[in-house]
């Protein structure tokens, strides 16, 4: 299915993948986490392989939704996500 899948620069170190079928977003990608993709997986209709460790950038979402499935939440300002601190807008050449 990589045909049905549009990358989007979103930023100058991430991208952005997106179902060129329905629109809905479906991935992200970054050279500050080489090798990882990250998978949204409110879309996926079958079980995933790997199960999520934990949820991240918790104190940013919104106010109305709790997570309470007993991963550990990761605040944007925890130590394991300081590569992502320096993400840049994209600029085009």
């Amino acid at each position: 299915g990589e045909e049905k899948v549009q990358w989007y620069q979103s930023s100058e170190q991430s991208q952005r993948g997106f179902c060129l079928v329905c629109g809905s977003t479906l991935f992200f990608r970054s050279t500050q986490a080489p090798g990882e993709i990250h998978v949204t997986m409110a879309n996926l209709t079958d079980e995933a392989d790997q199960q999520p460790l934990f949820h991240v950038f918790t104190d940013q979402g919104v106010p109305w939704l709790s997570i309470n499935d007993g991963l550990q939440h990761l605040p944007g300002n925890h130590e394991a996500l300081t590569g992502y601190k320096v993400i840049k807008p994209y600029q085009p050449k």
